[in-house]
């Protein structure tokens, strides 16, 4: 039986989308808005005094959202950001700060963190009118009478729109916000987030009351703030558009915008490496390695563009030249684990089980949270016949990130290889809650539930792993259709498995199954000859294969049939 496992690859400066804007719901309490408030804010500090607002999370890496003169200080090398989450933990602002959109006040720092936290979701501030209830969410500096920061949510309404914004803030309320909740989330009756908080209105130095702060369209959808401030005029403004497109999951619109950075500066590293991003999303492999490879040429010392090339030759089956490069990634920052791990993969892909565990091990001691790495190194243990050190590791990938479907498909053929289909049904489970479009989870299922003797439901989830991803990869799409055609064999349904036999063969002709299956089909049909010649195709590549056992009962099948 088949089992579809996964490795876990970490790119060296990933960006990924948002969520999208959600449907309206109904207006919660003041109370539930201010639960909601509390568990996706954040207090800054270190840099300056700010708040900010948790809205996605990557393996272990959250990303805050906030204003960009919260956190210029971290821009400009200053001093160190701290952020502090609601149940009283402490992180440091990680090295990349990104400031989505030029001229807007704002920017996305992240930070490392295996505890789960709330993500914000977004409303829609073109929604934001007049007198409409909104609240602010952050915590004030100290003062006279609270000497400690504290968390607050302050309610208020929307009191105008600004028609030309100066660094985006369009939205205007009379909520009575105070120094250190810039950053923080305006979110509406909802609870989703539809603004971002920054500072209040003066006329004539003197305080008019009104407080303003960017709407969260801006950020979802940079075009729309271009109306409100003036085009990028230099390569850095592109370069921070296209960082803003590229953190949207707009790749097009990030591609754009790096190539005309570079050629507005045609020795910009940083945008070479990020179209070099775009075109990896994009499946432009080549056109990938040739961006890295013209920042590595402008900077020899960037590891994570020797990473991330790495990476696209990995998948391209270049493994040499990939291990080429994470070992140049590695020379460069030697405490990026994320390298190891990624050059732990690539050795135990080329056989070199003792290499890779090497670099899992050591991605794990310089980054304990990092799931990927217990992932990966549980396979290695589970394939090497070290089955408990395997779970153990699967258990702790899982623990580190509970949002991982591949971990959890990998927990469950574990648990199939061992009997345990129930388990295994419900880790599968999992792994398709998480991930709905996850292929190999639908195939891993319907294997369990084939051993369990549910062939009907086996036969739905194969046929729902080649519906849902017809670019699954020919090899692993042979292996769905070879057990689908298995399963209608089993039900005596013969040219249903006929069928997919046959498609299992054209997509993959050197996997042996499918041409024993459907000699089993032609023989139960009573075409012997035909069965024969199958038996000899499966048997040649069993051997081929080093399968001495299937080609030896298949040698003596043919002799009884002979």
């Amino acid at each position: 039986m088949n089992r579809k496992f996964s490795l876990i690859i970490a790119l060296g400066l990933a960006v990924g989308g948002c969520s999208q804007i959600p449907i309206f719901g109904s207006t919660l309490s003041s109370e539930k808005v201010g639960e909601i408030a509390t568990e996706i804010t954040v207090m800054i500090d270190g840099c300056t005094s700010g708040s900010g607002v948790i809205f996605k999370k990557e393996v272990n890496t959250y990303s805050v959202l906030t204003a960009h003169h919260v956190v210029k200080d971290k821009i400009d090398n200053i001093g160190t950001c701290l952020i502090f989450t609601a149940d009283g933990e402490r992180y440091p602002v990680s090295n990349q700060v990104t400031v989505p959109i030029e001229g807007v006040d704002l920017a996305v720092v992240t930070f490392e963190s295996n505890k789960t936290y709330k993500l914000a979701e977004w409303g829609d501030s073109e929604k934001a009118t007049v007198e409409k209830v909104v609240y602010v969410a952050g915590a004030p500096a100290p003062s006279e009478a609270i000497p400690t920061r504290t968390f607050f949510r302050l309610k208020g309404e929307i009191v105008g729109r600004v028609p030309q914004p100066f660094e985006g803030y369009a939205l205007a309320y009379d909520n009575k916000t105070s120094h250190g909740m810039s950053g923080g989330p305006v979110l509406n009756e909802e609870g989703r987030v539809i603004g971002i908080h920054g500072k209040g209105d003066k006329q004539e130095g003197i305080d008019t009351g009104r407080k303003l702060g960017i709407p969260i369209q801006f950020f979802l959808k940079p075009e729309t703030a271009k109306g409100n401030q003036s085009n990028p005029t230099d390569a850095n403004g592109y370069y921070s558009q296209g960082l803003a497109f590229a953190e949207q999951g707009d790749y097009h619109g990030a591609l754009a915008n790096f190539t005309q950075a570079i050629k507005l500066d045609s020795n910009y590293a940083e945008a070479y490496f990020g179209r070099g991003n775009a075109y990896s999303e994009l499946g432009e492999k080549q056109k990938a390695i040739d961006d890295y490879t013209q920042a590595i040429q402008i900077k020899p010392n960037s590891a994570s563009a020797y990473n991330n090339r790495g990476l696209v030759y990995y998948n391209l089956g270049e493994k040499q030249k990939a291990i080429d490069d994470f070992n140049q990634a590695i020379q460069l920052n030697p405490n990026d684990g994320s390298a190891y791990n990624n050059r732990g993969i690539a050795y135990s892909d080329l056989g070199e089980k003792q290499k890779g565990l090497a670099d899992f091990n050591q991605a794990i001691q310089l980054n304990p949270n990092l799931a990927d790495a217990y992932n990966n190194r549980g396979l290695v243990y589970y394939k090497s016949g070290e089955k408990q050190k395997g779970f153990a590791d699967f258990n702790q990938a899982i623990k580190l990130n509970p949002n991982h479907a591949s971990t959890y498909s990998n927990r469950g053929n574990a648990y199939l290889d061992l009997g345990e289909k129930q388990k295994a049904i419900a880790d599968f489970n999992q792994a398709i809650k998480l991930d709905p479009n996850d292929a190999a989870a639908y195939s891993n299922r319907g294997n369990a539930y084939s051993e369990l003797g549910e062939k009907q439901k086996a036969i739905a989830d194969y046929s729902q792993a080649i519906k849902i991803n017809t670019n699954w990869g020919s090899g692993s799409q042979a292996h769905a259709y070879y057990h689908l055609g298995k399963a209608y064999l089993d039900l005596g349904e013969k040219q249903k498995a006929l069928a997919d036999f046959n498609q299992a063969i054209q997509l993959n002709p050197n996997l042996a199954e499918p041409y024993f299956g459907r000699g089993v089909a032609y023989y139960e049909s009573g075409e012997k000859q035909k069965a024969i010649q199958d038996f000899q195709k499966a048997a040649e590549l069993f051997k081929q294969q080093g399968n001495q056992e299937s080609y030896q009962y298949l040698i003596n099948k043919i002799k009884e049939l002979q």
